[in-house]
């Protein structure tokens, strides 16, 4: 059952930083005898850089998940407040600690 939550995130989280592993390689240097890390030119390219680096991060990983927080827990407080005014809540002795 959490395969149908966790698979969809799992495939989305693959292909969306599927570019951050193109933007650099790892070469080995004989002279020093040490691994050396390459940038390519899709990391320097201007429109990846605000396209991608920029807003698509900004989006995906700031905005999108601010933005369902806050609906999911507007939803969560509109259903609790419409239940505490329900036919169960008036008859019974509950302090509200909200």
């Amino acid at each position: 059952m959490a395969l149908v939550y966790a698979l969809p995130v799992l495939v989305f989280s693959v292909f969306f930083y599927l570019p951050k592993f193109v933007e650099t390689t790892v070469s080995y240097d004989e002279r020093n005898d040490r691994h050396k890390l390459d940038v390519r030119d899709l990391r320097r390219d201007e429109d990846y850089i605000f396209w991608y680096v920029n807003l698509a991060n900004l989006l995906v990983t700031g905005l999108a998940p601010l933005l369902a927080l806050s609906l999911l827990n507007a939803k969560i407080y509109l259903v609790i407040k419409r239940r505490w005014k329900g036919p169960m809540w008036r008859n019974t002795q509950v302090t509200r600690c909200l």
